[in-house]
């Protein structure tokens, strides 16, 4: 304890910035993070142009915000987006600028939130993963995009943190937290079920691992539990890995989707001796460890909190099971789909019920008040509920086989990663492999038997809480599960992105904390760290000039002879620099030395992660070249349209402009059999008129009064 007071004292981050008021230098480069995320996230809001799926958001935002309403469908995924962007234009009127507005500001709280990770990832930690985060290319640019990634991205790391702060304290307040951002997320986009399951996984892992440490009546119920396991554990994976999809070469031959996504009598029987074998273990816990010890125990409560909760809207996969179509919205199909809502809902209330009452009540309020206000559009639209509770998941599924963009596998591992979120990629595999051998070496230690995941316990003083655990379970799963889902989008890599980032944090805390040390060495670490830079850019140019289209040794002409001479000058640096790095490792050790230039390539690193995302948010931002977009659109059209506007103004003096245009090949037609402005007054009323020259394919439109045409015509032109 003497020796975490000092450190903890002397540590340069717990100094005070002013001798008279309470800021330390933490507090400082905190807030210098969130005041370059605000401005990063705000510059140039509006300036790009509205991709596909943006103009989907925004045009039905509109909509709402103009009081003609909204009606949930999957496709477009949850409300909450919807409600958010009617209110900010609202707030600033409708623009590109306000659209994307909501986007900012979740993207600055997902940041700002992680001060209260400084418990788990230590001081240096959350400021490392703070950084990484306003330098991502990912959380920036869909941190200024109309769709859902920035709102699930910090629904993500609230998640994370209840469950590690319920783990540790066992506080009903952290499963009020847990609960609401998991319901936040569902009213958000069904990435909501990938997050829950993971979460229910963890703590199911997590609980396992605790109760078979844990004292029982007697040791067999503990073999017969294990052995219950493993037996749910098997079938569900036939049943998941047996399961044919629906094949194009099988829907060609006019097979229906339906019918090719009827489970086979394998999948059938596997699931069912899985649901019991699961019962079994379940009963078995109960009898042989008592259900009131369970009820104790932070990780049984919530996952069962988890699962009742979201066990309702687990309705399609029995249904799909039954072959029924958990999204056929006739009334038949939302009967037999109804009844499976309301069982499901029944086993819920009850489990949650004989669990604790008191605590599933306020969690399920706390769940079910946001999803229905939300999903009714504030009680205007009653169906809102059950395409919420059943169509989210039911449409998914049946995309599942779909692939929309067609992208391989290795879409994310070896494209999206690579090309921009290699530093949070490269710590965190570092740190996982770090992880792993300490704990090798502490099962070694204790004669085979494993012992609990131990942190910093200058960071921890409490219990233990399973963070390197839990976020390397998360990042894992996340590069497990995205790949697996039908559709592979690039949007989807900012949920691989934040778990590495925070799973890189941590490895960063654990790198500093190998120097902390005397005055005397700290002086050679400036001078360590300048020897490292140079190692490993000289390291960098002799492994690339041997690998690129210009090695050295090829010839005797001048330009031969510069590349060659070239070589040895960044030789004979690479050497020096390690020689000297050598002798450091004398003085300071080889541990710290290692320490020191791993963060200096962290460093430069970070320095070439931050060009690609300013080129990407920035530079390239309306150019479809950016391996980080799809769907995209060109400048073109936002030029054209502020051409129009311009020209209304000087020449009728507000927005009345008839603007005539050529359909026949148009960017600005999506259907040659549609005359454009036909289209418009069906979106606007009929505000919106056509006058067609006969002898001429010329079309003319006026916007509705009040209308910019930029956005009359751009919401046309992404219809």
């Amino acid at each position: 304890m003497k020796e975490n007071s000092s450190e903890k004292s002397t540590s340069w981050l717990d100094r005070p910035v002013f001798h008279d008021i309470n800021l330390t230098w933490e507090g400082v480069i905190f807030g210098a993070i969130l005041l370059l995320a605000l401005i990063s996230r705000f510059y140039g809001l509006g300036d790009r142009v509205m991709s596909h799926d943006e103009n989907s958001h925004v045009y039905y935002s509109w909509r709402l915000f103009k009081g003609m309403g909204y009606s949930h469908t999957p496709v477009t995924h949850g409300p909450l987006q919807f409600h958010l962007l009617a209110f900010a234009y609202f707030l600033l009127g409708d623009s590109d600028f306000s659209a994307r507005m909501p986007a900012a500001i979740f993207s600055i709280a997902t940041i700002g939130f992680l001060w209260k990770y400084r418990r788990y990832l230590g001081k240096y930690g959350t400021l490392a993963s703070a950084g990484m985060m306003l330098i991502s290319p990912y959380m920036l640019f869909y941190g200024r995009y109309a769709r859902n990634e920035a709102f699930s991205a910090l629904f993500g790391v609230i998640v994370i943190w209840s469950i590690l702060r319920y783990l540790e304290t066992h506080a009903p307040r952290y499963l009020y937290w847990l609960t609401a951002a998991t319901v936040l997320h569902f009213t958000a986009k069904e990435t909501a079920f990938i997050y829950t399951a993971q979460a229910m996984l963890f703590l199911g892992f997590y609980f396992v691992f605790k109760i078979t440490k844990e004292k029982w009546h007697n040791d067999s119920y503990r073999n017969l539990f294990l052995i219950a396991l493993v037996i749910t554990a098997l079938f569900l994976g036939v049943a998941f890995f047996g399961q044919p999809s629906a094949s194009t070469e099988a829907l060609a031959e006019g097979e229906s989707v339906e019918a090719s996504g009827i489970p086979s009598l394998l999948t059938i029987a596997s699931i069912i001796i899985s649901a019991l074998a699961f019962l079994a273990a379940l009963l078995i816990v109960i009898y042989g460890y008592t259900w009131e010890k369970l009820k104790k125990l932070p990780s049984f409560s919530a996952l069962l909190l988890l699962g009742t909760l979201v066990l309702p809207q687990l309705a399609p996969f029995p249904a799909k099971i039954l072959g029924w179509d958990p999204i056929d919205y006739s009334q038949a199909g939302m009967l037999r789909t109804g009844i499976m809502v309301g069982i499901l809902a029944a086993l819920a209330i009850a489990i949650g019920l004989l669990w604790n009452p008191k605590e599933w009540l306020i969690n399920a309020a706390i769940f079910y008040i946001p999803f229905t206000v939300f999903y009714t559009t504030v009680f205007t639209n009653g169906p809102g509920f059950f395409t919420g509770m059943v169509g989210s998941l039911g449409y998914w599924i049946a995309q599942q086989g779909v692939e929309r963009g067609s992208q391989p596998w290795y879409y994310y591992w070896f494209i999206q990663i690579p090309i921009y979120e290699y530093l949070p990629a490269l710590i965190g595999t570092f740190t996982a492999i770090g992880i792993g051998a300490n704990r090798l070496k502490k099962t070694l230690a204790n004669g085979g038997k494993t012992s609990e995941f131990s942190e910093n316990s200058e960071v921890l003083p409490l219990q233990q809480a399973p963070v390197a655990a839990l976020l390397l379970f998360w990042t894992i799963t996340s590069l497990i599960a995205y790949p697996i889902a039908g559709e592979k989008m690039p949007w989807l890599t900012v949920h691989i992105t934040f778990p590495m980032i925070l799973l890189s944090g941590l490895g960063i805390e654990q790198l500093i904390s190998h120097l902390k040390s005397s005055r005397y060495e700290e002086k050679n670490y400036g001078v360590a760290a300048l020897l490292s830079f140079m190692f490993l850019i000289g390291l960098a140019k002799v492994i690339g000039a041997l690998l690129g289209t210009t090695p050295p040794f090829q010839g005797k002409e001048l330009a031969q002879l510069q590349t060659t001479g070239m070589f040895f000058t960044t030789l004979l640096i690479t050497i020096g620099s390690g020689v000297g790095l050598g002798y450091f490792a004398k003085e300071i050790s080889w541990r710290k030395i290692a320490a020191i230039t791993s963060l200096t390539g962290i460093a430069i690193l970070a320095t070439l992660t931050t060009h690609a995302a300013i080129q990407a948010a920035y530079i390239n931002y309306d150019d479809p070249t950016e391996y980080l977009v799809y769907a995209h659109s060109a400048r073109g059209v936002k030029e054209a349209l502020a051409q129009i506007e311009e020209l209304s103004l000087r020449t009728t003096d507000g927005l009345d402009l008839q603007i005539a245009y050529d359909n026949s090949g148009s960017a600005l037609a999506t259907s040659s059999k549609t005359p454009p402005c036909a289209k418009l007054s069906s979106i606007f009323g009929s505000t919106a008129t056509t006058q067609n020259t006969p002898k001429s394919k010329i079309k003319t439109c006026r916007c509705p009064t009040g209308v910019p045409p930029s956005t009359c015509a751009s919401t046309f032109a992404k219809t």
